[in-house]
């Protein structure tokens, strides 16, 4: 029975080792981003302005969406499972008030810039579709994602224009879970598209330097109009196109 388990053990090593290989993959896409307690201040400070002239153009955009990029590298001891580290990139998660007198030209402008960096560790599964080039499967990765965010504020009266800018920064636990699909250009060439949800939720903004200007001593916690913790929810859909290089 021992030589028999031994044997087997040796077959399932050789197997393993035969098919063992690994993967690099780029990718890149569109996200959307919660941010539902960022949005509702933005909505509060437009309504604090109250009632405002005809000649007075108002913009306001939420924070709803941006861009993705990011780099897995994949280790796959057996056909079709990849196990390995994931780093993303989230870029142009902007927000916007403008406030702008058009007959004078005098404005009052917000703009909100934030970004993650989600480093993550986990794996995916692909199933081939027999008779075609085509795949399907899905994947997990868990890890923490850093954050950063910036607020800039800009004034002009008459002859006079004032800017100042606060920086924030955060961290927190991060998940991608992801559907994917794929289809073989060659024996080590894959393009394919992912379809997913990030979790990602930085409960905490702190100021990265002080800024008098604002009221801010570095590691303030950013606040909202109630002196509440303001978060950043990065939380959202994705929507990508990769392309794998194996070897």
């Amino acid at each position: 029975m021992k030589k028999f388990v031994a044997i087997i053990t040796l077959i399932m090593v050789f197997a393993a080792s035969s098919f063992a290989g690994f993967e690099i993959s780029v990718f890149g896409g569109y996200t959307t981003v919660a941010m539902t307690k960022v949005n509702k201040e933005i909505d509060t400070i437009v309504d604090a302005l109250g009632p405002l002239p005809s000649s007075v153009k108002l913009t306001k955009n939420h924070i709803t969406q941006g861009f993705i990029i990011g780099s897995n590298i994949g280790y796959s001891p057996i056909p079709g499972l990849l196990i390995g580290p994931q780093i993303e990139m989230l870029l142009g998660i902007n927000g916007l008030i403008d406030v702008k007198d058009e007959s004078t030209g005098d404005f009052i402008k917000y703009e909100f810039s934030s970004s993650l960096i989600p480093i993550l560790g986990g794996l995916s599964y692909m199933i081939s579709l027999p008779g075609s080039s085509f795949s399907i499967g899905g994947g997990a990765y868990f890890g923490y994602g850093l954050a950063s965010a910036a607020m800039k504020a800009s004034v002009k009266f008459g002859a006079y224009t004032v800017n100042n800018e606060a920086k924030f920064e955060g961290g927190c636990f991060t998940a991608d879970i992801i559907a994917k699909a794929k289809m073989a250009v060659t024996p080590l060439i894959s393009v394919g598209l992912q379809i997913g949800y990030r979790l990602a939720n930085v409960a905490q903004m702190k100021a990265t330097e002080d800024n008098a200007a604002m009221g801010l001593t570095k590691g303030d916690v950013l606040k909202d109009t109630n002196g509440d913790d303001l978060p950043f929810d990065f939380g959202g859909l994705i929507a990508a196109l990769d392309i794998g290089f194996s070897f």
